[in-house]
């Protein structure tokens, strides 16, 4: 275990060149330094090294590169399978949340109808308590004759 931060930082570099098959002068230059800098770089690395190294490969995991733990490189393929099944998933709720839409909408349709079924089954009903009432007048006429 390194106990100077600087020279672990630096470590990781050359670990990082050494993985991705570069000699540290060749790694330098394809961050665009000179051929010394993986050399020299003893004090912390600036973040314009991180993005160079980011940006050139981007299967590097930031983490790693920035404190020597976990994972030196990210699997995207897993990765985009959890992705793709996060879509997947979202695909699934969005599907679900149309059809709960659609059924809902036809449920408030269906309640609209049976408020106006109820609206012309009052007024039929009271209809025909007007009419067994007039019904009752007559009977009750023609009773007291």
């Amino acid at each position: 275990m390194h106990t100077n931060i600087n020279l672990f930082m630096k470590d990781i570099l050359l670990d990082l060149a050494q993985e991705l098959g570069y000699s540290q002068s060749a790694f330098s230059l394809k961050l665009g330094y000179s051929r010394g800098y993986l050399h020299q770089c003893g004090d912390n690395y600036s973040s314009k090294t991180l993005r160079s190294i980011l940006t050139l490969f981007p299967n590097v995991n930031p983490y790693y590169l920035i404190y020597g733990r976990g994972e030196m490189f990210v699997n995207f393929d897993n990765h985009n399978s959890n992705i793709t099944k996060l879509a997947k998933n979202n695909a699934d709720w969005q599907t679900l949340y149309i059809n709960i839409q659609k059924m809902f909408d036809n449920v408030t349709a269906e309640n609209e109808q049976l408020k106006q079924t109820i609206k012309q089954l009052t007024a039929q009903n009271s209809a025909l308590i007007t009419e067994l009432d007039n019904t009752k007048k007559v009977l009750q006429i023609t009773d007291n004759k």
